[in-house]
Order: C-alpha cells, then sequence, then structure tokens
C-alpha cells in the first residue's frame, strides 16, 4: 500500500526550508526504493511459487 503525504512549510527565510525539503525528499527516494526492492523480490518469487503448486 502506498501512503502519499503532504509537507508544508511556511517560512520566511528559504534557507531554513530548503535543507528540510531535501531530508523529506531523500528520505522519500529511500522509502519508494526500498518498497521497490521488496516488490522486485515478491514478483520474482511468483513463478516458483505457481510452479510448486501444481
Amino acid at each position: 500500500m502506498l501512503l502519499m503525504q503532504t509537507i508544508s512549510f511556511k517560512s520566511g527565510s528559504p534557507d531554513t526550508v530548503i535543507p528540510l525539503l531535501k531530508n523529506a525528499i531523500d528520505r522519500e527516494k529511500r522509502i519508494l526504493a526500498e518498497s521497490l526492492r521488496v516488490t522486485r523480490e515478491k514478483v520474482s518469487e511468483l513463478p516458483a511459487s505457481k510452479l510448486a503448486g501444481i
């Protein structure tokens, strides 16, 4: 299940917000990469599990 999150900041200083947004983007990239890895593992296991059930 993929959940979307909204991040919003109110600040008069972009120097404060930009590092926070970069960190949030990096965190989301890591989460997506891990999710993709797990999905690929599950997909690669599908043919083996189907053949075992025959």
